[in-house]
């Protein structure tokens, strides 16, 4: 995997700054693939006063950055690692993010699993760098002791508890 910054010429003498990506990713939000992602930044062609400059060399600070984090992200993923700024990040919204993008049927095992991983948490903040075999061993065992979000239903069942913690082990 690989990451550059490329330019793209815009009006005024500017030129905005993207990230190349080779071979092609999968854009988590679209889940198609994609070569490039736009940074949303520009840089002078020619500047010609301090303040144009010292716009371009933080600028291209933030954007080496960035290429940098993404690197870095593709080739922890490759690996099947999580980069280490990452595991300062909370897993539950992570969870929900990942939930909230399913479609159809999936989507109501995809809600109930994080419900029950919430519930699970007791309210607390669970980051990556606390997820552990024994955490998932814990949270297992949770599932298969019938909790309820409801009190007027039963536990669930051996198959549901299962299923969801399939969607947990997925990510």
């Amino acid at each position: 995997m690989k990451v550059t910054i490329r330019t793209h010429a815009l009006t005024k003498g500017r030129h905005r700054l993207f990230l190349d990506y080779y071979p092609l990713i999968v854009n988590p939000k679209t889940k198609k693939q994609t070569g490039y992602e736009n940074l949303k930044l520009f840089v002078y062609d020619h500047p010609t006063t301090p303040a144009e400059k010292n716009h371009n060399r933080t600028t291209m600070e933030l954007a080496n950055t960035i290429c940098a984090k993404r690197q870095l992200e593709l080739q922890a993923q490759k690996h099947g690692m999580s980069p280490s700024f990452r595991k300062h990040e909370s897993f539950i919204t992570y969870f929900r993010k990942l939930a909230d993008q399913q479609r159809g049927l999936n989507w109501h095992n995809w809600d109930s699993s994080v419900r029950y991983f919430q519930l699970f948490a007791d309210g607390a903040d669970i980051s990556f760098a606390e997820l552990d075999l024994s955490l998932c061993e814990q949270f297992k065992r949770f599932l298969l002791d019938e909790p309820k979000l409801r009190e007027s239903r039963r536990g669930i069942g051996h198959n549901s508890a299962l299923s969801y913690f399939n969607k947990f082990l997925q990510h």
